[in-house]
């Protein structure tokens, strides 16, 4: 996916590209991006273009974890880019820049899912998969090649499809707050500074998201 600057010009968003390193916003990482944030702010185009490459897996994967849907998780993606390039001046560094970055993320994945509570005819990519096909008989199960039968695959697919309904019922608070912790590997200080929100509300978050999680799960564990 491309990216257009200010300028007009295109920056390149693949998430299939490793990074230029597994943790961005730690030790030196923090300093690069410190030393990028200045560059942007004073015009550097390439700056912008280390970002890109440097966040863009971490971004589009706590966009689909939010979102779980591709072109959604995508276009978070292109906007939050669009957003850090717009608002750099704005960015006083009392924070990570990383955070600063996922707190963008974190509210337009907020935006995507208010504008599809409106939209009453949506339908899930679970409810397609489990429609009936034109002749009215249910879909075919087809065993998994890795040689499991098509109960065991059934059963497999059945709790991926719960646990993706126990995250979803989770209010938002806590689910944004288990994501960043359980998926995202983000510290608690991280996802205070994010979310706004003091240490022992995290925490508190934390607490209640695993624990309905647990109860919702149970019978399926």
């Amino acid at each position: 996916m491309e990216v257009a600057d200010n300028s007009g010009d295109k920056l390149n968003i693949d998430p299939q590209k490793p990074s230029n390193s597994s943790d961005p916003g730690a030790g030196d990482g923090k300093a690069r991006d410190l030393e990028r944030v200045h560059r942007l702010k004073n015009g550097d185009r390439k700056a912008l273009e280390e970002i890109v490459k440097e966040y863009q897996n971490s971004v589009y994967r706590l966009a689909y974890s939010l979102l779980q849907d591709r072109e959604d998780a995508l276009d978070v993606a292109q906007e939050a880019f669009l957003r850090v390039h717009q608002a750099i001046s704005r960015f006083a560094e009392k924070a990570a820049f990383s955070t600063w970055l996922y707190r963008i993320v974190v509210n337009l994945c907020h935006d995507v899912r208010r504008k599809r509570m409106r939209r009453k005819d949506e339908f899930s990519l679970d409810q397609v998969a489990d429609e009936r096909d034109e002749s009215g008989d249910p879909p075919l199960q087809i065993a998994d090649p890795k040689g499991e039968s098509p109960s065991e695959f059934s059963a497999e697919r059945e709790l991926e499809r719960k646990v993706k309904e126990a995250m979803e019922s989770l209010p938002d608070k806590h689910r944004i707050t288990l994501i960043l912790r359980e998926v995202e590997g983000l510290s608690y200080e991280e996802i205070a500074q994010m979310t706004e929100v003091s240490l022992g509300t995290v925490m508190s978050r934390l607490h209640y998201g695993r624990k309905k999680l647990q109860e919702i799960l149970q019978p399926f564990l």
